[in-house]
């Protein structure tokens, strides 16, 4: 019950708290007394010792017992803050005070912040990357930028704030988290992508005669135009300095470098939440960073920006963080003005926020007012294009309970409602509207095994167009037991690498038959076979789930083992490799060079350099890595946003491929909900569309030559994210017929051909989890034939 004056009965006023309101009171009689007597007094001191107040003594309260100190020293009239100065006209007292602002709101994760630089294109510049051209330097180039840091409502969203010269971005992030920076990072991959590496190992060029088809079937409203082309001369050019598709360079005289904008999104995620489904998240600025790194190792001389943006999408609404995007699109308007390629880069549920943000620039900055820049690419890694569902092969009910656990109400509504939109006809709208008024190419990539999403829901296979090209990441660590490498990895030399080791690992036999045959499906969906190859891999995408594959989601009696497995394997390191605990530095661990190293740690390296020559095979040294990471002296960067050939895929999607004659509409699939592959009616259904998808797919004539039967994975190990020299004897041998001048023939030679390699490879199929061990008891009626050529003929006679 409250008295007249405002006064609560039963609060008992403290004599601070009195204290505290009458010297807050003093200094607003002093501040009105001193305007009131001086007319020429700016109105705006109030509001400047107002805000003063609030910034410098937000822990002041009249509920605390005692009043903190301010955090700022006082600021001289002429050192008022005004938020139409540069970051460098500032003056220290003045950039304090915007950082601190800034880091507090940033802090909270309640509000979008972003990265963004402003490349300074200069004759030096220009003059500088020729040399180096004329020179075939193979460093690593990166643009002379000047990077930005903003907190979206702060004053450095007025005034961003400018990052030191000598920090990178991810320096700078880790001291406003006061988080230490990692001595040491190594990339370390052991990876094949599907259906290629390139994409110039499953498209080819359009032949004359295939233009006259296309237009024939156009004219009669025949289907046409299944998938895209390369362009001319792609298939026999390697992305150089000197290809048509880049900024030309060497000897030539560059009246115009080429300017490139990289726009990339990733949402903040509750912790437990995200170490029960993605394990983890990369920042954006990571991903643009890693982006740029892939186009200037292919051409230096591009002149890139970038704007990296972390929105709050687990604890605010997605329209209001879809808000303050807009407002930070329409800030950096003058960036979209006259560029030869936008690039945008989203990850996990940031990715239906890419495409708004897309649709937005297209609509707000080019359509009926400049002409689209002509790359257009859009790649959204691990998508959630589908609702959410979290598959757990045990016995556990309740899944959802499990991921929902220490998240608040709020933060479960925020990020379904993600989900839900991903799926809804608003969002297929956005994406229809973007592939049919624009040449844009949209790339999706997944992991091939997960705890979480299926394949089908991360590469959205219900949107059937030729402009979606896809990708799948196939981790190969997986199919080693942690500590328990095979032994004939003994037998594995290292290949020295002016960047780091390399070493052809051919993988195991009893694991090739599911990469062969998830390899024929992402493949026919790239050809345009969507209704032959969509249904099959949509039922048996659940299979690949597996809480294994999540290090915080394995089981807890596989944990106990793999615990105990590791302890007795670090006892057995410690007995046979005393050395490696006196190990302090690595930074000439099995690389020639280093550009983190300081001249004065030569003498600290010793004892890593002798360790290291002992360092022969890949069994001893997947030993050390391991046995350095436990004790914290090292970080393997191994994820899918880590893989250089991930980056340099996007961007070849997005040069290589050549526009489509005529516009197309997003045509949607439907497919039931996903049902638990213990459903006796699920498993019946994957004989059926598995028998279908077969019978139709031996009548494809557009396969690319498979040359090799062997699957080779690599394991690679680099202390940069770019390697200078590139293998290309490793990943999965696709190498297409098309790369000749001659053309090809149009047979179903090649498919009858997979097809009997996939009977082969049955045989030998033995995997170790749950789900796949039942996709091979389904898949037994493989064994009702006695040969490839038989199941053929059984087909084709069908």
């Amino acid at each position: 019950m409250s008295t007249n004056n405002n006064t609560s009965t039963d609060h008992v006023v403290d004599p601070k708290e009195l204290q505290c309101q009458k010297q807050s009171q003093q200094v607003e009689n002093q501040i009105t007394t001193t305007t009131m007597n001086n007319d020429n007094t700016p109105i705006r001191m109030l509001s400047y010792v107002s805000t003063a107040i609030s910034n410098r003594m937000p822990s002041i309260s009249y509920f605390n017992h005692s009043l903190s100190l301010p955090r700022f020293p006082e600021l001289k009239e002429s050192e008022q803050f005004h938020l139409n100065k540069k970051y460098d006209l500032l003056t220290e007292s003045q950039k304090i005070l915007l950082v601190e602002e800034a880091k507090e709101l940033y802090q909270k994760n309640h509000s979008t912040w972003y990265v963004f630089n402003e490349p300074i294109e200069s004759d030096d510049n220009i003059k500088n990357n020729m040399e180096r051209e004329a020179n075939k330097d193979n460093t690593i180039h990166t643009n002379t930028n000047t990077n930005y840091f903003a907190v979206y409502g702060t004053k450095s969203y007025d005034c961003p704030i400018q990052v030191p010269l000598d920090k990178s971005i991810q320096v700078f992030i880790n001291e406003l988290n006061k988080r230490p920076t990692s001595t040491t990072s190594l990339y370390l991959n052991h990876t094949v992508i599907l259906p290629g590496e390139t994409v110039k190992s499953f498209y080819h060029e359009q032949s004359v005669w295939s233009k006259i088809a296309t237009g024939f079937r156009k004219h009669y409203n025949f289907e046409n135009e299944r998938h895209l082309y390369l362009k001319k001369n792609a298939a026999n050019t390697c992305i150089s300095n000197d290809n048509s598709n880049f900024a030309n360079s060497g000897e030539k005289k560059i009246k115009k470098r080429k300017k490139l904008l990289v726009i990339s999104i990733v949402g903040n995620l509750p912790e437990s939440y995200m170490l029960k489904t993605v394990a983890s998240l990369p920042q954006s600025y990571e991903l643009s960073d890693n982006f740029n790194k892939a186009l200037l190792e292919n051409n230096s001389n591009l002149l890139i920006s970038n704007i990296s943006i972390t929105s709050p999408l687990d604890s605010i609404d997605s329209n209001t963080c879809f808000k303050e995007v807009k407002l930070i699109m329409d800030k950096h308007a003058n960036n979209f003005a006259d560029i030869d390629g936008l690039f945008f880069i989203g990850y996990y549920h940031s990715v239906p926020l890419l495409f708004q943000t897309a649709y937005y620039i297209f609509n707000n900055f080019y359509i009926g007012q400049a002409k689209l820049p002509p790359s257009l690419g859009i790649w959204g890694i691990e998508s959630c294009l589908s609702n959410q569902t979290l598959f757990e092969h045990s016995s556990d009910n309740d899944t959802n309970k499990k991921l929902w656990q220490n998240c608040t109400k709020q933060q479960q509504e925020n990020i379904t409602s993600i989900h839900k939109f991903a799926s809804s006809k608003d969002f297929l709208s956005i994406v229809d509207w973007i592939l049919y008024h624009t040449n844009t190419k949209i790339t999706l990539s997944c992991k091939l095994y997960d705890n979480f999403m299926t394949i089908g829901q991360k590469l959205a296979i219900n949107l059937k167009h030729p402009n979606i090209i896809r990708n799948v990441w196939v981790d190969l660590q997986y199919y080693n037991t942690p500590y328990r490498w095979p032994r004939q990895y003994k037998d594995l030399s290292l290949i020295e690498d002016p960047s780091g080791v390399k070493v052809d690992v051919p993988l195991p036999i009893k694991r090739v038959f599911e990469i062969s045959l998830i390899n024929d499906l992402i493949l026919s969906l790239n050809l345009g076979y969507y209704n032959e190859a969509a249904p099959l891999l949509h039922v048996i995408s659940p299979f690949f789930i597996s809480r294994s594959f999540n290090k915080n989601t394995i089981p807890n009696v596989l944990k106990k083992q793999l615990d105990k497995d590791f302890k007795d394997w670090l006892n057995k390191v410690d007995k046979e490799h005393t050395d490696w605990k006196a190990i302090q530095s690595l930074n000439k661990f099995l690389f020639s060079h280093n550009d983190n190293r300081d001249d004065d740690d030569d003498d600290d390296d010793g004892v890593v350099q002798t360790s290291a020559n002992n360092l022969t095979n890949l069994y001893d040294l997947l030993q050390f890595l391991e046995y350095i990471k436990y004790h914290r002296q090292i970080e393997l960067k191994s994820e899918i946003y880590h893989d250089e050939k991930m980056y340099t895929m996007f961007l070849e999607n997005t040069f290589f491929t050549g526009n489509l004659i005529d516009k197309k509409k997003l045509e949607i699939l439907n497919y039931p909900p996903t049902q638990n592959i213990f459903v006796n009616t699920l498993q019946y259904k994957v004989v059926w569309d598995l028998h279908e998808y077969l019978s139709e797919f031996i009548k494809f004539k557009s396969l690319p030559i498979e040359e090799e039967d062997l699957v080779n994975g690599q394991y690679s190990l680099s202390s940069q994210f770019i390697s200078t020299k590139h293998n290309t004897d490793c990943g999965y041998n696709i190498v297409s017929k098309y790369s000749s001048q001659t053309g090809f023939e149009r047979n179903t030679i090649e498919a009858k051909y997979r097809v009997n390699k996939l009977w082969q490879e049955y045989w030998g199929w033995d995997p170790p989890i749950k789900g796949l061990k039942l996709l091979k008891s389904i898949f037994s009626i493989f064994e009702m034939y006695k040969s490839g050529e038989e199941l053929i003929d059984d087909i084709t006679f069908e």
